[in-house]
């Protein structure tokens, strides 16, 4: 298109359209944290058997320091309580 023209503009596709609701779209460190936690939890279930609810609550429920210790302490611990510190 040239400068000056007269010519309707097109209406973006959708898929163009950036969300910008935090709600819609998690931030980089949230979903950071939610792969953090995913992997935290698959070598848990791969160690120590399947999950109680409360256990795979205090999982995903922690910040990505908190997993950052958990991801190391599954490979050396010897339960499951030791594992989520």
């Amino acid at each position: 298109m040239m400068r000056g023209s007269s010519a309707p503009r097109r209406p973006r596709s959708p898929c163009y359209v950036r969300a910008s609701t935090p709600s819609i779209r998690p931030t980089r460190s949230e979903g950071k944290a939610e792969r953090k936690a995913e992997a935290v939890l698959r070598l848990l279930r791969k160690r120590f058997g399947p999950l109680g609810p409360a256990d795979t609550h205090r999982v995903t429920s922690v910040d990505g320091a908190t997993l950052d210790g958990m991801l190391d302490r599954v490979l050396t611990a010897t339960t499951l309580r030791e594992a989520l510190g």
